[in-house]
This record gives structure tokens, sequence and C-alpha cells, in this order.
């Protein structure tokens, strides 16, 4: 039986050598290719690094500025809360003291409205133009102008208040 051979081509140890320094320097050249990669792949990533860290670091740089920008501004209402809540408080005490004051006036009025009432029941001789009157008519007309600025502050005061 006759066997069929196959030949497969045979090269000449020159081409071997071409062909191992073909493969060796494009092997070569695939290192360097590889190594100016992973070098600049380290390069990115160190870049990438350094500027996260400084973005970090500046946006915690601007929440700590905000954070201190919202305790003052929450101190500083509070302040104005508290001053606000005194001056009403204060406002709310002298309209207090003037209403009283106006109620105080009523007997001084009333006073001096008996007197006149009593000096025009008066008959034929006794009922007399003097000077107590002209006195007694000041009086009342003081009162009544006391009364009515006492008045108005009360309800400026209450103006103000509502």
């Amino acid at each position: 039986m006759a066997t069929a051979t196959q030949y497969q081509t045979r090269f000449a140890p020159r081409d071997w050598s071409t062909a191992n320094l073909v493969m060796s320097s494009s092997a070569e050249r695939q290192r360097g290719t590889s190594y100016d990669t992973r070098q600049k792949s380290q390069q990115l990533r160190d870049l990438t690094e350094n500027k996260t860290r400084w973005t970090q670091h500046d946006t915690e740089t601007k929440l700590q500025d905000r954070v201190t920008d919202i305790d003052s501004w929450k101190d500083t209402l509070e302040t104005t809360l508290r001053d606000t809540e005194n001056e009403i408080n204060a406002l709310n005490d002298c309209k207090n003291r003037t209403e009283l004051a106006f109620e105080v006036k009523a007997l001084p009025m009333d006073v001096v409205l008996e007197c006149l009432s009593l000096r025009e029941q008066r008959v034929s001789i006794d009922l007399v133009r003097d000077e107590v009157e002209a006195e007694l008519n000041k009086e009342l007309d003081v009162i009544e102008g006391i009364r009515v600025l006492l008045s108005q502050k009360v309800s400026e005061g209450f103006d103000q208040l509502w």
C-alpha cells in the first residue's frame, strides 16, 4: 500500500531567521506600545485622582463656608426675632400703660363735670361766671385734650401691634 505523503513547505534557515526577526521586532513594538499605553493610563489615573481630590477639597471648603453662612444668618434671624419680640412686648406694655392712664383720667373729668354741673344748677345771683368756672373749663379742656392724645396713642399702639 502506498501512502500518500503530504509535503510541507520547508524553509531555509535564513527565512526562519528573518521570520523570527520580524516577529521579535513586532513583539518589541507591541511591548513598547503597551508600555506607552500603561504609562499614559497611569498618568491619566494620577491626573484624575488629583483633580478629584482638589475638587472634593474645594467642594468641602465651599460647603463649610455655606454652613458657616447659614449659621450666621440663623443667629442673625434669631437675634432679630428676639429683638422684635422684646419690642412687641415693650410696645404692648406701653399701650397698656397708656390705656390705664386714659382710664385714670376719667375720675378728674368726672369731678370737673360734676363741679360744672353743680355750678349750672345754681339759681339767681349764685349763678356767676367767675375765675373758678374759667379754671374748671380750662381743666376740662386740658383733660379732654389729654384723653384724645392718649386715645390716639392707644390706637397707634394697636395698629403697630397688628
